[in-house]
């Protein structure tokens, strides 16, 4: 048991910023964040006698650490589905090694994106408070807007990839 724990130290080593990387992107409290890797890990630890064979260990990784983040999620906020779109992470799996060494360097993701909402025009910024700050639902934000729910689910995806272009443009100047 011993030689497998020592193995096992090296593999948490070896893989903890990636781990990181993903899990500080969608869980920005330094506590939680800390608590989701833990379970991450303490996940692959009960399957780590069968890593070996696993064809690509990177991506049952990623797989665990979407999973943790998304229990982690719906059990802080009650939600059946998280609304930052997890779903994203699939598409960000090939690239986010390259944005590991850039994100550890950087400032935490969520004082970026606050930063990057304050370079939009009014009419999304109003939308973020209402759906990221106050947590309003869809039909909620279209009554304060003055919008349909349609209307609202249009500014969202708008929402977010101007933000997701932003986020690019900043990390290509640092």
């Amino acid at each position: 048991m011993q030689i497998a724990e020592d193995s096992f130290k090296g593999f948490y080593k070896e893989y903890y910023r990636y781990v990181f990387s993903v899990v500080a992107t969608y869980v920005p409290l330094k506590e939680d964040a800390e608590d989701v890797i833990a379970e991450v890990f303490i996940s692959l630890f009960k399957i780590y006698s069968q890593l070996d064979s696993a064809a690509n260990i990177k991506a049952l990784i990623f797989t665990i650490t979407k999973r943790r983040i998304n229990d982690f999620l719906r059990k802080k906020y009650k939600l059946k589905e998280h609304e930052i779109f997890i779903e994203d992470l699939d598409k960000r799996a090939g690239s986010i090694d390259d944005e590991v060494e850039n994100f550890t360097t950087n400032k935490r993701p969520r004082l970026l994106i606050k930063q990057l909402v304050l370079k939009l025009k009014q009419r999304y910024r109003n939308y973020y408070e209402l759906k990221y700050k106050e947590r309003l639902t869809n039909e909620q934000i279209g009554e304060k807007m003055g919008i349909t729910e349609n209307n609202v689910k249009v500014l969202n995806t708008r929402l977010i990839t101007k933000l997701k272009t932003l986020w690019m443009r900043q990390n290509k100047e640092n």
